[in-house]
C-alpha cells in the first residue's frame, strides 16, 4: 500500500476551494488502496489529531502561514509524522504560496521546513500551484527556486504567470480542477429559495463570501462590488424582477444597521438593493450543489482567477454561468456560448448580459446545455488520473 502525505495550509472538509481539490483528491485515493493523510492548520475545537472519512488529519500550528515557528520544534515534529506515515510521496497544496499569510516570512519559513526534511528523507516532494495572483513574489521566490520534485499548474494562466516570475523546476505540467460532476447534475432544488422565486423571478447566484470575516469590509477579489452595481443599472432601467442570493450569518435589514458592515450597507442602498438582495447562512459544500440548482444565473465576476471551481459547477449544475474575462477563465468559459465573460470593471456590459440573459429563455437553454458538455469534461476521475501518472512519474 502506498502512503501520501498531502499538505495543505487550511483543511476544512467540505467548504470548498482548494479544501476540495485536497478532500477530492484524498478520497480517489483512499479508493485506489492508498493510506492517506492530511497534514494542515490547527481549527479550533478541532483536537491535534482525528479522523475525517477514513483520512487521517494532523493539525499543527506551523502550517498557520502566518505564525513563526522554532526550526527545531518544527522539524522534531515532522519527523515523527514522517516516521509514523512512512509517505512514499509528499503532495503541498500551494507550498510556493503561503494562503492567506499576514507574515509572509513566517509562512515561507514555514514551508521550507517542510521541504528541507523531505528532502532529507529522500521523499519526493510535489507543489500544486493554485495560485498566480501571489501578493509578495519577492517574499515568495526562495520557495519557487526550491528544486520540488514536480510542480502542478491548474491552468496555462498560472504556469505562464510562474514562468514570467522564473522558477527551479524542470518537471511540470498543467492538471485542470475537476468536480464530481454527478452531485452538481443530479442535486435537488432548495426549498427555501424554491420559496423565493414567485412568479417569472429569477435568481442570480453568488457563492463566493462577500466580506471579510476577520474586519467586515467587502471582500474584493470576487468582486460582488461588480454584481451589485450592474443589478442597480437594472433596477434603474426598470427590470426588477430579480433576486441576488449571497451567503452571510446576517439578513439585509441586519446588515443596514451595523456599523462594521458600512460598506456593504452603502453598496446596498447605493444601489436600490434592498428588495432584490437576500443573504442565507453560510453553507457547507455539501449544501452548496441544491443552490446551485434552485438558481437560474450563476455570477462570480472576479478580479481574476487563477481556474475557479464556481464556474465549472455552475455549468455541470446546467445553469448560465458568468465569468470575467481574466485569468484562467478563458480556458473555461467561451464567451456567448457555454457561458458569458464581461470585464471586471464593466458594470454595464454586466447589467446587458444579466437582462439579456433573463428576457431570452431560448438563448439561456442553449448555454445551459452546452455548459453540460463543457463540465462533463472537468471530472475528479479525469483530475486525479492524471496526478496518478505524475505519481507514478515521480516515483519512478
Amino acid at each position: 500500500m502506498k502512503s501520501i502525505l498531502l499538505i495543505g495550509w487550511y483543511f476544512y472538509p467540505n467548504l470548498g476551494g482548494v479544501e476540495t481539490v485536497m478532500l477530492n483528491q484524498a478520497r480517489f485515493f483512499l479508493k485506489k488502496g492508498y493510506k492517506i493523510t492530511v497534514l494542515t492548520s490547527k481549527i479550533e475545537g478541532h483536537p491535534d489529531e482525528e479522523e475525517f472519512e477514513k483520512i487521517l488529519i494532523l493539525r499543527r500550528t506551523y502550517l498557520d502561514s502566518s505564525r513563526a515557528e522554532e526550526q527545531q520544534k518544527v522539524e522534531e515534529d515532522l519527523k515523527r509524522i514522517i516516521e509514523v506515515t512512512k509517505p512514499d510521496i509528499i503532495h503541498f497544496h500551494n507550498g510556493s504560496y503561503p494562503a492567506g499569510s499576514t507574515n509572509i516570512t513566517a509562512g515561507v519559513q514555514n514551508a521550507k521546513a517542510i521541504f528541507n526534511l523531505a528532502k532529507r528523507y529522500r521523499i519526493p516532494i510535489i507543489d500544486h500551484a493554485h495560485n498566480a495572483q501571489l501578493k509578495n513574489p519577492e517574499a515568495t521566490k526562495a520557495l519557487r527556486e526550491l528544486a520540488w520534485d514536480y510542480l502542478i499548474f491548474v491552468s496555462r494562466f498560472v504556469q505562464e504567470e510562474w514562468k514570467k516570475l522564473g522558477f527551479a523546476t524542470k518537471r511540470y505540467s498543467i492538471v485542470k480542477n475537476g468536480i464530481e460532476v454527478e452531485k452538481f447534475a443530479k442535486a435537488k432544488p432548495d426549498q427555501k429559495v424554491k420559496r423565493l422565486k414567485r412568479g417569472n423571478k429569477k435568481i442570480i447566484f453568488f457563492p463566493a463570501r462577500i466580506v471579510k470575516i476577520s474586519t467586515g469590509e467587502l471582500s474584493g477579489q470576487k468582486n460582488f462590488r461588480l454584481l451589485a452595481k450592474a443589478c442597480g443599472i437594472l433596477i434603474k432601467r426598470d427590470f426588477k424582477d430579480f433576486l441576488i442570493l449571497g451567503f452571510l450569518d446576517k439578513s439585509v435589514k441586519e446588515v443596514l444597521k451595523e456599523p462594521k458592515l458600512k460598506g456593504l450597507a452603502d453598496l446596498i442602498k447605493e444601489n436600490s438593493l434592498e428588495k432584490n438582495l437576500v443573504f442565507l447562512p453560510p453553507a457547507s459544500y455539501d449544501q452548496m450543489p441544491s443552490y446551485y440548482k434552485s438558481s437560474d444565473i450563476v455570477c462570480v465576476p472576479s478580479i481574476k482567477e487563477a481556474f475557479s471551481l464556481t464556474h465549472i459547477e455552475a455549468l455541470a449544475s446546467g445553469k448560465v454561468a458568468i465569468a470575467t474575462n481574466t485569468g484562467g477563465t478563458p480556458e473555461l468559459i467561451k464567451n456567448g456560448i457555454n457561458g458569458f465573460m464581461v470585464r471586471p470593471d464593466d458594470p454595464d456590459g454586466l447589467a446587458d448580459i444579466l437582462s439579456k440573459i433573463m428576457k431570452d429563455q431560448r438563448l439561456a437553454d442553449e448555454i445551459k446545455l452546452n455548459g453540460l458538455k463543457t463540465a462533463s469534461l472537468f471530472t475528479v476521475e479525469r483530475a486525479m488520473n492524471q496526478i496518478k501518472k505524475i505519481y507514478q512519474e515521480v516515483l519512478s
